[in-house]
């Protein structure tokens, strides 16, 4: 009788830290564009009951944290006249809509509401799914910005401030999210 042994390597690839999938919105290279930033991208709705809180709360973050951008991505189907008065009334927030052809979302792998931070080099430092997105009822959004702004998360980036120490968290991925993709090799 032959005793055979299979080795099994688990290699688990997080997709935050890694180099970000160009993608545009209009012909905008949002993410390219933004670098130095740390930026926070809603894809948002938005005909939902409450984003205008969620706008509120973003114009609020872009009038305190000079470090941050953030940039609203509505669904090619978004009432445009309802996007032209939300970029009235909240002028410091970019409200975008993805078009037919640059379905934004899907390329990303985005739902409604989710929330994608990039820190200062334009990598994906964070996902926030809903209903944790929500800033009128959690603050895992806020906490996630603080942290980019306040910690090299994915490590030193030249946009960096000189003094910016490593987030001395691991990243863990949450059970049921898109964060983590597990590789097995069977030698």
């Amino acid at each position: 009788m032959t005793n055979t042994f299979f080795c099994l390597e688990i290699t688990n690839t997080s997709i935050l830290c890694n180099e970000t999938k160009p993608w545009k919105l209009g012909s905008r290279d949002i993410v390219a564009d933004s670098k130095g930033f740390v930026l926070l991208v809603a894809f948002m709705p938005v005909e939902c009951e409450h984003c205008r809180k969620q706008l509120m709360k973003f114009q609020a973050i872009m009038e305190t944290v000079t470090e941050v951008r953030v940039i609203v991505v509505a669904p090619y189907d978004a009432n445009p006249r309802l996007i032209e008065r939300y970029r009235e009334e909240f002028p410091r927030v970019v409200i975008g809509m993805e078009s037919v052809n640059e379905k934004i979302w899907n390329s990303v792998s985005a739902l409604a509401h989710d929330h994608f931070i990039y820190d200062r080099c334009g990598r994906l430092a964070n996902v926030i799914r809903h209903p944790k997105s929500d800033t009128s009822k959690f603050e895992d959004t806020m906490r996630a910005l603080k942290s980019a702004v306040n910690y090299a998360q994915c490590g030193w980036c030249q946009y960096d401030p000189p003094q910016l120490p490593t987030s001395q968290r691991s990243i863990i991925p949450n059970i049921g999210t898109n964060k983590m993709k597990t590789v097995v090799r069977v030698f």
